[in-house]
């Protein structure tokens, strides 16, 4: 950590370093939670630094988890997160929501001590402190900081890489990948290991939309270890032509996905010869040999990979594309689960795509889709106009069968006769049925 005053209330905090080995012990021999365990131990201790000035009998952590010092808590964390009285908003809503999954991790780890050292008094206070956070919390720090986040995401667009840029970049990539690939083959050097490890990389993330993070954390021996026996007869012969070829030229390799997921990586045949040669020259270009990455740091010694962003994003910018800010892993994975909807996918074939992108069929329902804005003006817009026009020429027709007349002058004078006369005959029916039942 930086050294200042955070990073001293967290070396003289007991329960907080309790907290960060616990998350240690859990997540921390994959480097890049560290940072994580990191951001909650000082989120915690700034916690206390505000916590201080409040109340001169907090001293540790430990202090604020009894329920005589709730409020102080609340005020404490309205006060760290910037809330405003007069709007009940937050300007950091997500500390605030943060802050709470914290306090009952610390809240667990004191009552576990408590337990241990059969102190009742202790426990009892633990208890009722976790019980005033299921209780009050939601009304005085939850609701309104999920308001604030999504009130930040209203009228905002939803913006995704255009195809044409995709293709653009994908063309750049294969020039690269051709060039480099001729030159660490005539003779291996840094520079051409290197650019052809990130042209790669970036090769991989671009066809599978695949996180950034699980392709360019792929190991060696992940990719050595696959799966090599060929497919079952009666399974080959299940399948297409086409499809028969498809598995001929892919291979599949399984890696470690979001919350631990087990998540494919398709290799393209040109892809699989990149990744091949760059396994093969390892020694020749210095990598060290305790490296497990694939698509590791070049500089000997390093046991890190390459940053897996800046490689995409440089790509990006020098393909020619017109939007390139908007060639990222994350909108690549939005933009191909997006895009399908345009097919019209059945519901297995819907929970396919789910798995292979690394994610859950609910997730993929709820934030995987066409905006909003799209299907509220080219489709519920459709019923709305029909509506306007007259219903009952389009009877039995779904959504995609309705075209209305959008100029309501024309509707007017284009609707037939019969249907206006059917429309007013049913409504004079239903009046008089309904004056008969009050009747």
């Amino acid at each position: 950590m930086t050294y200042d005053t955070v990073t001293q209330a967290v070396k003289s905090d007991v329960l907080i370093i309790s907290l960060g080995e616990r998350m240690f012990l859990k997540n921390g021999e994959v480097r890049r939670h560290q940072a994580d365990i990191r951001n909650k131990m000082r989120e915690l201790a700034r916690l206390v630094l505000v916590a201080r000035k409040m109340d001169n009998d907090i001293v540790f952590l430990k202090d604020l988890i009894t329920p005589g010092k709730f409020n102080t808590v609340l005020e404490a964390v309205k006060q760290m997160t910037g809330f405003n009285t007069l709007t009940n908003r937050f300007s950091i809503p997500s500390t605030a929501l943060k802050l709470r999954h914290s306090l009952v991790k610390v809240s667990y780890i004191l009552q576990g001590d408590a337990i241990r050292q059969e102190d009742d008094a202790l426990k009892r206070r633990v208890e009722q402190f976790i019980k005033l956070i299921e209780l009050e919390w939601t009304t005085h720090v939850s609701t309104n900081a999920l308001k604030t986040l999504c009130q930040k995401k209203w009228n905002s667009p939803t913006v995704l890489p255009l195809t044409e840029d995709i293709r653009k970049l994908q063309d750049h990539l294969k020039c690269l990948e051709v060039a480099n690939k001729k030159a660490l083959i005539d003779k291996p050097s840094k520079k051409s290991w290197s650019e052809l490890s990130q042209v790669t990389l970036t090769q991989l993330i671009l066809f599978n939309r695949r996180r950034e993070g699980e392709v360019s954390r792929m190991e060696v021996k992940t990719y050595l270890e696959r799966n090599k026996h060929s497919m079952q007869d009666e399974i080959l012969e299940s399948l297409s032509p086409f499809e028969k070829k498809l598995c001929e030229n892919l291979i599949r390799v399984e890696v470690r996905g979001k919350r631990g997921r087990k998540v494919p990586v398709l290799f393209p045949t040109n892809v699989r010869q990149s990744v091949e040669l760059l396994i093969k020259t390892r020694e020749d270009v210095e990598i060290s040999p305790s490296n497990p990455y694939i698509f590791a740091r070049l500089y000997y010694g390093s046991q890190e990979n390459i940053r897996r962003c800046d490689s995409l994003k440089r790509y990006a910018d020098c393909c020619g594309a017109e939007h390139p800010e908007n060639i990222t892993s994350t909108k690549l994975r939005k933009h191909v689960a997006t895009v399908s909807q345009l097919l019209n996918l059945q519901t297995h074939e819907l929970d396919q795509l789910a798995t292979f992108m690394g994610h859950d069929i609910q997730v993929h329902r709820d934030f995987y889709r066409l905006p909003e804005e799209t299907l509220q003006m080219a489709k519920i817009s459709r019923l709305l106009f029909a509506l306007q026009g007259g219903i009952s020429k389009f009877k039995g027709k779904s959504l995609e069968d309705i075209t209305p007349n959008i100029n309501s002058e024309e509707d007017c004078s284009d609707s037939d006769p019969e249907d206006i006369q059917s429309e007013r005959t049913t409504s004079t029916s239903q009046k008089g049925h309904s004056e008969d039942e009050h009747s």
